[in-house]
Order: C-alpha cells, then structure tokens, then sequence
C-alpha cells in the first residue's frame, strides 16, 4: 500500500508541478491543435531511428522507419497519428468540447504495445528484433481502452494534455486498471527553425505492470526467474527540431528519454533503468 501511494505521491507533483507554469494562463487561443474543422493533414515521415531498448537482450539498434502522420476531423470524429513529435498517443475519438482553451475528447487508443515472442522478425518502434530477448515469454496483447481525453492550450506554442482510461479488457474481461497520463508540450522558433520540447508522466497500476513486465509460472524458465511488479510512474522527456527545406519537404530529428518505473526496472524482461531514442528524418507534407 505504502508503494502505491508513493506511486501515485509522484505522479501528483509532476502534475502540480506543471499546472504552476499554466494557472495564469487564460483566454482563447489558436494553438494549431486545437483546429477542429472538418479537414486535416497528411504526411509521409521516413529516416533512421536508433533505440536503446527497455527489454532485455535487446541489441542497441539503428533501424529505417516510414510511417504516415495525419490528422482529420469530421464533425467531431477524428482520426489521428503525429507521429515522434505528438503530444500523447495515435488514436480515433470524437470531440465533444472545444470552449475557453479547454479541448475534450471520448478517445480510443493503445496505451502499452505488445509484447511478442516468437522467432520471427517483428518491427517494433521501426527497430528490428527488439524483443528477440523475450523468446520463451508467453506473448502480451496491446493495451487499447476508451479514454476521456482533456487538452489545455495555454497559448499558442503550449498545450497540456492530460489522459484517464480506468478499464482494461487484456486479460479477456474488463477490469478496473486506472491508468492516468498527462503530456506537456511546447514549441518555438529562431530564426527558421522550429524546436519542440514535451515532458509526460504516466501512472500504470500494478495489475497492467504485472502483466507487461510480471513472470508466472507459466513463464519461468532457467533465464526468466519468478518476478511480482507492481504500481508505477513512468518519466519522459523529448527534445526535437523541424528544418523546413522546401512548401513540401521538412528535416526532423529529435532524442527522448524514458525513466521506467521503479518497480519493473529489476524485471527479468528489462534492461535497465531507462530508454532512449534519436531520431533523424525528412517529412513530405501531402496536404
């Protein structure tokens, strides 16, 4: 119990923390996420991304990534993906509130990836083989839950983004799990080049931290040994910059760092303490 309240303990300040750079802040804005209108964007992204990964025996690997970034809105539907540089995570949803700075979403997204296993090669966070360590692990479905998502723009270069998805259906049925996120994000520019910067914190209880990075019975083996985790508050900061070459050509590339949770780092499943990623990349803006 005492772990837990640290748990949640930790999360509170790093809210409080960032809700004392935003209470003065008052009035409408355009920050650009805010943009609601029937109508979105479409990009291709592709470049190198080297990942340092959380899981265990996994190669410091540099691999090729293409993926599509894209937004769009029709009358409070949306669908969107922005890709390395997104404040929160890929999902659909439908906007019900966008008043006085205040964006609030019903939103459907994947808040832990998979965990895979076989001797296939998979293509994980555009890496090959990042979990080729996890042989032998009974495989982890993905995380998807119906979210109340709730955005506040501060001005036009600042938004806070805060998350709540409190049932999970992993384990076949739904269970209360609460799982609460919050993303601050900022941008700005000199001279022609636009820098961004976002700082998140995410709280899992321990029943999702059990079933991501826990070893059961039917899992222990002479490499993995019997391993009970528990609640946790997981720390990331990103730092990037976007170079526009061309109307219709960008270059990006941006470094992220993730503190895991306490309770999961001694995991037989993880590396260590942290993860890391660099990312260099051009973007074709479609529309």
């Amino acid at each position: 119990m005492n772990s837990v309240l640290k748990q949640i303990s930790v999360f509170t300040l790093t809210l409080l923390v960032i809700l004392l750079f935003t209470n003065s802040a008052v009035g409408q804005n355009n920050n650009k996420l805010s943009d609601t209108e029937n109508g979105g964007f479409l990009e291709i992204n592709t470049g190198i991304l080297a990942l340092n990964s959380r899981y265990v025996d996994a190669p410091e690997d540099t691999g090729l990534i293409a993926d599509l970034r894209y937004s769009y809105y029709w009358r409070g539907f949306f669908l969107e993906n922005r890709g390395q540089q997104g404040i929160g995570f890929p999902g659909v949803g439908y906007n019900f509130y966008n008043e006085d700075s205040w964006m609030l979403d019903i939103f459907i997204t994947e808040i832990h990836p998979a965990i895979l296993w076989d001797n296939e090669i998979e293509i994980e966070n555009g890496v090959l083989n990042e979990q080729d360590g996890l042989i032998g692990i009974r495989p982890r479905e993905s995380d998807d839950r119906i979210a109340l998502r709730a955005t506040r723009f501060i001005d036009d270069t600042t938004a806070l983004r805060f998350l709540i998805a409190p049932i999970s259906d992993t384990k076949g049925i739904a269970e209360v799990s609460p799982y609460l996120a919050v993303w601050y994000g900022k941008t700005w520019q000199y001279q022609n080049i636009n820098f961004h910067s976002i700082y998140s914190a995410q709280y899992y209880n321990t029943s999702t931290l059990q079933y991501y990075y826990g070893v059961t019975d039917e899992d222990v083996s002479e490499k993995f040994q019997p391993y009970q985790a528990h609640s946790g508050v997981s720390l990331s900061a990103e730092f990037g910059m976007t170079y526009p070459l061309s109307s219709d050509w960008l270059f990006e590339s941006s470094v992220k760092l993730t503190r895991l949770p306490d309770n999961i780092h001694n995991s037989p499943l993880v590396s260590g303490r942290f993860e890391s990623q660099a990312l260099i990349s051009l973007t074709y803006v479609i529309f």
